[in-house]
């Protein structure tokens, strides 16, 4: 399995991808990190701030890819296409990989907690984590509150395959390959019908499910994602945490945190010995 992050070059990121870096090495030890890791940065974030080299020093293997504006009209400049990075920084890196590897993607701001042991993919099933359907997403069944912004996107109407999840997603190359394109493209097409809502930043989300219905790719959801602050830890079953919405190492006031008051858990201890190594550097 290769765990494939993918940022932007801004300063947030720049401290996300060190935690990254920290919790993967400390999971699974440099050498397996090195060998089943990949960075990705894409170079822009809009259509006028491109960078041609990385702009930090990264430690694991990585790379700078194309951003999703190199193929966006320049009257695209709502923020929420910047959402579609995370698989159109895909493109330029595909080609590297055997058909039946793994991929994990994730968001840079995921960590992992212990190493995967699985569920994997085939051929025709994907792995998400599906804590997203019942927070917001709520979108998998025609029965569920949201079906409806999927609905017109659907090709078909075997609703089996969606489950309301996201990354981490565990995904064949063979797989990603079919449905690259089209993924893209209906994130577009879902950014540029809801500009201004939550959809619109939840574009991925949303196109992912989508798409895998239209492929009919069974999304095998599971519960393996701490997200501090939004659920409990379950540390037999939770292999990553997503820290996306943590009021306690908020992403918001980094480096300003009250760390004296972080739980103590596997994730908040992480925080702690990488901030003490990142502040020292």
């Amino acid at each position: 399995m290769i765990t494939v992050p993918v940022a932007a070059p801004t300063e947030a990121f720049k401290w996300q991808l060190s935690f990254f870096q920290f919790a993967q090495e400390r999971i699974y030890g440099r050498t397996r990190a090195t060998n089943e890791t990949l960075l990705l940065v894409v170079d822009r974030n809009n259509h006028t701030e491109v960078v041609e080299t990385l702009p930090w020093r990264l430690d694991l293997p990585h790379q700078l890819v194309r951003g999703v504006h190199t193929i966006l009209p320049s009257t695209a400049t709502h923020q929420h296409f910047v959402a579609g990075n995370v698989f159109f920084a895909m493109k330029d890196v595909l080609a590297r990989w055997a058909d039946d590897e793994i991929l994990c993607i994730v968001d840079a701001d995921i960590v992992p907690l212990k190493q995967y042991a699985g569920p994997w993919p085939d051929e025709t099933t994907v792995v998400t984590c599906n804590y997203y359907e019942d927070w917001h997403m709520r979108c998998s069944r025609p029965e569920k509150e949201h079906f409806i912004i999927a609905h017109p996107y659907l090709t078909h109407h075997e609703y089996r395959y969606m489950d309301g999840g996201f990354v981490p997603i565990l995904i064949r190359v063979a797989t990603l390959r079919r449905i690259l394109d089209d993924l893209i493209a209906t994130t577009i097409r879902i950014v540029e019908q809801y500009q201004g809502s939550f959809f619109g930043w939840w574009s991925q989300m949303l196109a992912f499910q989508v798409v895998c219905h239209n492929h009919r790719i069974t999304c095998l959801g599971q519960d393996n994602t701490y997200f501090p602050g939004v659920n409990l830890l379950r540390p037999a079953v939770h292999s990553f945490a997503h820290y996306s919405c943590d009021m306690k190492f908020n992403k918001k006031t980094f480096p300003n945190h009250e760390m004296r008051l972080f739980p103590d858990d596997v994730f908040y201890r992480m925080v702690r010995e990488w901030r003490s190594q990142y502040q020292a550097r």
